[in-house]
């Protein structure tokens, strides 16, 4: 999982100590007869597979799909699933929106620990009390988890299980069900395979989320009906999932379909909405037996058993990822376009492909904790039917110009919220960094109505909420970027960024300037 956000995020709360520091993302699958829900497992099976309970406990989205045929897929018939991920947010997730999500992965735990995290407890306890049939994953990995190798296998293992105790001896009722395996940076297919052996030992369901992507890289064509050349990825052109899905192992595919552009598939690129039609159907092409996919019989490099849950996942909006069906299309009306064309291509899913994940809930780029890119809980109410947000309180008039000085670098700024301690971005509207010589205008909804050229942040409207008066800023820093593209690597004063100012009371009905300079990582501000 990737996003500029996200990784700012990460390290602005390393920094002051509010979360563990994970990385950076990530049902029903059966023959082309038909869907074969997790109602129609074995007894044996599900016994081994599903550690909630002796049988899995079917909710009625789950047992659905059973008689869903193409054309016909809605929120009402697919497999929800969202990753949130475990660090906090000036916003929570609505109760009502994970009543409807029937699996939740709480990514990225610290493969170090033995104990349960704070943030992601929390989460997983509202999501459980929201919908008692909810799924709990732990997410393992993120594309800043680095790169484990085989002989690391046994000792994460036991230190997750150790995770997995404290989780369920605190949920009151609920457990953990799964572990999910995002594994990125070219994580080899041994240590894949290991993981997720060993996982499935335990007696834990087991998910992967490979990166959709071909063996030719850059340029590369891949058809469809006869997807030689496709493969389920960890990092660049290898098929490092494929030999554990192969194995039986796995329960459930969670797809990644962004980040890894400038391929096609029957000539759809992950910025086009059709790719996500088309990834869909390659991927209902690979379903096999199992039997053919243990003796290795498949005529492609990628062999899906029939009794795999395929879900294809999606960024929550443009800034959620660098390349995806969002990109080129930042404004609320083209997140709103998108969206209406992603319900389409899932309308006509193939009967093999069970359901849509979400990357992710939360966080700084998340659904539900956006930025003016985005509208809040879009994905969630358009793709999986949740109720959309009531009307947000009243807040005060402000704005916020931050002016670029520099002549070199690019800029972000990041706003440690007075109300959780999180660090919020305010920068461009697109993409955050603010090109030298360039400013932007941020302010609350109130100051985008009277100046529709300062447009409207999440952040400010929650810091000013109620109409509130002023609010005082503990922190407010920098972050440097060589390039227009830098913005999805790491900056040049690094993940902590520079801290210019502190204690800065902001007054409503007033615009604030902050000059930035870029170039020597300081900022002045102006008096409201």
């Amino acid at each position: 999982m990737n996003s500029l956000i996200q990784r700012l995020f990460i390290a602005s709360t390393c920094v002051i100590g509010l979360a563990s520091c994970g990385g950076g993302n990530d049902l029903a699958s059966g023959s082309s007869a038909g869907v074969t829900s997790a109602s129609a497992v074995t007894p044996s099976t599900s016994a081994t597979n599903d550690n909630n309970s002796a049988r899995t406990t079917i909710s009625p989205t789950m047992a659905a799909i059973d008689n869903v045929g193409n054309g016909s897929r809605n929120a009402t018939n697919i497999i929800k699933a969202a990753y949130w991920d475990n660090w906090t947010s000036s916003l929570k997730i609505p109760d009502a929106t994970l009543k409807v999500i029937d699996i939740v992965l709480g990514a990225f735990p610290v493969l170090t620990s033995t104990s349960a995290d704070p943030t992601m407890l929390s989460n997983f306890k509202q999501a459980y009390a929201a919908n008692p049939n909810v799924k709990l994953f732990i997410s393992l990995g993120g594309q800043n988890s680095g790169t484990p190798t085989i002989g690391q296998v046994p000792g994460i293992v036991s230190n997750i299980m150790s995770q997995v105790s404290s989780y369920n001896a605190a949920l009151g009722g609920g457990k953990i069900a799964g572990i999910d395996l995002d594994l990125e940076n070219g994580v080899d297919a041994a240590t894949i395979s290991a993981f997720a052996l060993a996982f499935k030992q335990k007696g834990l369901l087991v998910s992967v989320a490979p990166q959709a992507y071909n063996s030719s890289g850059t340029g590369g064509k891949v058809a469809s009906a006869s997807p030689s050349n496709f493969n389920l990825t960890s990092g660049g052109v290898g098929n490092q999932y494929a030999a554990a899905v192969a194995s039986g192992n796995v329960d459930y595919i969670f797809l990644q379909t962004y980040n890894t552009g400038g391929w096609t598939i029957d000539g759809c690129d992950e910025t086009m909405t059709c790719f996500v039609g088309k990834v869909a159907s390659t991927m209902a092409n690979l379903v096999q037996p199992q039997s053919t996919c243990s003796a290795g019989t498949s005529p492609y490099p990628v062999c899906i058993p029939n009794s795999v849950k395929i879900l294809i996942t999606e960024p929550a909006n443009s800034t959620s990822a660098g390349t995806s069906i969002f990109t080129g299309s930042p404004t609320p009306s083209g997140q709103a376009t998108a969206l209406s064309a992603l319900n389409a291509e899932i309308a006509n899913f193939p009967s093999q492909i069970a359901g849509v994940a979400m990357y992710e809930l939360s966080g700084g780029s998340g659904d539900y904790a956006s930025l003016n890119s985005s509208t809040s809980g879009a994905f969630s109410t358009a793709i999986f039917g949740a109720p959309g947000l009531p009307p947000p309180a009243p807040s005060s008039a402000f704005a916020l110009t931050i002016k670029n000085t520099g002549t070199k670098n690019f800029v972000g700024v990041m706003i440690v919220s007075p109300i959780d301690a999180t660090y919020n971005p305010i920068g461009d509207a697109s993409n955050l960094a603010i090109a030298p010589g360039q400013s932007t205008c941020a302010g609350t909804s109130a100051a985008n109505q009277t100046n529709p050229n300062c447009y409207s942040n999440h952040y400010l409207n929650t810091y000013f909420a109620n109409s509130a008066a002023s609010v005082t800023i503990p922190t407010i820093a920098v972050y440097d970027y060589s390039s227009a593209t830098s913005v999805l690597n790491q900056p040049t004063n690094g993940w902590s960024g520079t801290a210019c100012l502190t204690s800065t009371t902001f007054k409503a009905n007033t615009t604030v300037t902050i000059s930035v300079n870029g170039d020597k990582n300081t900022c002045t501000i102006s008096s409201p």
